[in-house]
């Protein structure tokens, strides 16, 4: 067997040379020797990306991706998926693993959404039966997915695919062959462009006139011709809004609104969301999804305003699920706006640690979590360390702002999330984070020490000298702590 030091030593310096060829020959050494050691695959990814090599990279994901797979290692497999579908987001073999291991963790929306991406791309591919088989495991997971059910039905009459789903949840029973659908079919597969066109038209003629059922026979025949098509679903999702279709609506604007965001069209994400919550405002999730427009705008008082509605929303369905996901919901909003209104709004209900100073009854310790919620919230934080350690920022804070609402996880959720927000170059979130944390009585012991000592650094790397030195003084011998507080005194005896 190869010396491992010294391979690790030869690989680090032709790294630091930017001779990546020869690093990646180096790690390749170690693959042979530690086949089972994901990390040594992700690692050559990386190398190959320094070199511009993307496809390269992408086969050496997958590798570490299996590697971590086969060890039972979910976490870190799902976040290499993720950096393939970053690089790619037509990886149709990473979206169908990351929507098996979600299923299997039990996280069913995510689920959902890995399949419905898959399915599009095949359809777009036209690859009928493999989206056929992407809907068939959607609506397993959800027999009322409104769009699963539509293209589900339409894939089995027009290319005979079974209509049914069986106990496991793949397809059944034979699909109506009709001879008469299977022409109408062919004859729409035979359109040419430009009837396209002209056909898209007259819809928008027919909609403006009212004439939304045929409008409506119109694009559906359309869709079957040019599925997942965003200049056939947004008329489409028009006419359902103006038929009061409601249900059909959510699934289209939803989609159409994803993929704006994807593209970072921000102005067509938004008037798609506005012009469906004047048909129904009172629809949360397409309120959040317009808070999340916003953020990503970098609107963050327009961000929070909307999350505060969606906020007060969940809370009026009285479901669990509901409450937990406005809680989430919180978590961000804070984030983004803490001292503004819906921050305040809130506050009692999700943060009722902020109320001790005026309700004694706030003071007493939190039910411990149910096992079955430190399983769910530990399953968040260790995939937010994975997503971390892989490069995805944002995953990782979505994930992180979920486990700090855990007691057991709040001081390390809160010091990973400020670490991400640093690295992600947005300094005040990740301030603001750190402040939450010691303004909290969980805040104790060693790794109050930490987060102190975190939040000292970057106000003194804001030139918030003040302020360091106030946090610091706090854990005035802790590591170089002593340096620190004479430096910052120095600067402010002699300013420059």
């Amino acid at each position: 067997m190869a010396d491992k030091g010294a391979i690790l030593k030869n690989a680090q310096a032709f790294t630091a040379k930017g001779q990546y060829d020869k690093a990646i020959a180096e790690w390749l050494k170690l693959k042979a020797d530690f086949p089972g050691d994901g990390t040594i695959s992700n690692t050559i990814g990386d190398l190959h990306l320094k070199r511009n090599a993307t496809r390269e990279a992408i086969e050496a994901f997958y590798d570490a991706a299996t590697v971590f797979r086969t060890a039972g290692d979910a976490l870190k497999a799902i976040a290499v998926y993720k950096k393939i579908l970053k690089l790619d987001p037509r990886q149709v073999q990473a979206y169908q693993a990351l929507g098996d291991l979600n299923a299997q963790r039990g996280l069913t929306t995510s689920a959902i959404q890995d399949y419905l991406t898959l399915a599009k791309l095949y359809q777009k591919d036209g690859k009928a039966r493999d989206a056929h088989a992407c809907y068939a495991k959607i609506l397993k997971l959800d027999p009322g997915h409104a769009e699963a059910a539509l293209q589900f039905e339409e894939l089995s009459r027009q290319h005979h695919l079974p209509s049914e789903l069986s106990d496991d949840g793949h397809e059944g029973a034979p699909a109506d062959r009709s001879p008469a659908r299977t022409g109408a079919a062919a004859r729409r597969a035979e359109s040419p462009e430009a009837e396209c066109e002209v056909l898209l038209t007259r819809i928008a003629r027919q909609i403006e006139l009212g004439e939304l059922d045929e409008a409506e026979s119109a694009l559906m025949g359309l869709l079957s011709h040019e599925p997942g098509s965003s200049r056939v679903i947004r008329p489409l999702a028009i006419v359902h809004i103006k038929k009061r279709n409601l249900t059909s609506a959510r699934g289209e604007v939803h989609y159409l609104a994803d993929a704006a965001l994807r593209e970072r069209d921000f102005g067509t994400a938004e008037s798609l969301l506005k012009e469906y919550l004047v048909a129904d405002p009172d629809y949360a999730p397409m309120v959040e999804l317009l808070g999340q427009v916003f953020e990503q705008k970098g609107d963050d008082p327009a961000a929070a305003a909307q999350y505060g509605k969606a906020i007060e929303l969940l809370l009026q369905a009285q479901d669990s699920y509901a409450t937990e996901h406005a809680a989430d919901l919180y978590i961000k909003l804070k984030a983004l706006a803490p001292s503004g209104p819906q921050a305040r709004q809130f506050s009692a209900i999700f943060d009722p640690a902020s109320q001790q100073a005026t309700d004694p009854a706030a003071s007493q310790p939190t039910a411990a979590a149910e096992p079955e919620q430190r399983r769910d919230y530990e399953a968040h934080y260790e995939l937010g360390l994975a997503y971390r350690n892989m490069g995805l920022l944002d995953e990782a804070i979505e994930e992180l702002q979920v486990s700090m609402r855990a007691d057991e996880y709040f001081l390390d959720s809160c010091r990973w999330l400020a670490t991400c927000f640093k690295e992600h170059g947005k300094t005040e979130p990740a301030i603001r984070c750190l402040e939450q944390a010691i303004e909290d009585p969980r805040c104790q012991g060693e790794k109050s020490m930490m987060i102190r000592y975190d939040l000292g650094l970057l106000y003194e790397s804001e030139g918030r000298l003040d302020r360091a030195r106030e946090v610091l003084s706090t854990i005035p011998t802790f590591l170089d702590v002593p340096a620190r507080l004479q430096r910052i005194d120095e600067a402010a005896e002699h300013p420059a």
